[in-house]
């Protein structure tokens, strides 16, 4: 479902629950100091007071580039940075509406596993 993408981020309205999903997801991931599993870098969230600062955006940038796979949430729309974000070949979006929750959290889960291999 992914292409073999590292990178997982989260997009859909404000209120939607971006966050919400994030923090269930993360909460039931099996990590340990010094465990065997895959570290993963959250972000939440990229978005618009965020991406004002030259820091956080040169910062995102450094941690989509990393070994390490980044899971977080990202601004619903456009704009010369979150577009630079989306487009990237090794980042896939998924879009989380009131309708399809549990849908997105399976499929984040999913991700999970397969990074975690």
């Amino acid at each position: 479902m992914f292409r073999d993408r590292k990178n997982l981020l989260i997009t859909g309205r404000p209120g939607v629950g971006k966050t919400t999903l994030i923090r269930e997801v993360i909460a039931d991931l099996p990590l340990r100091p010094g465990g065997f599993f895959t570290q993963v870098i959250v972000i939440d969230e990229i978005g618009n007071m965020e991406i004002i600062s030259g820091r956080f955006r040169k910062a995102v940038i450094a941690c989509l580039e990393s070994p390490a796979p980044v899971l977080g949430a990202i601004k619903a729309g456009e704009g010369p940075f979150v577009s630079e974000i989306k487009s990237r070949p090794d980042v896939e979006i998924l879009e989380l509406t009131s309708q399809n929750h549990s849908v997105v959290k399976k499929s984040v889960e999913s991700w999970i596993r397969a990074i975690g291999r």
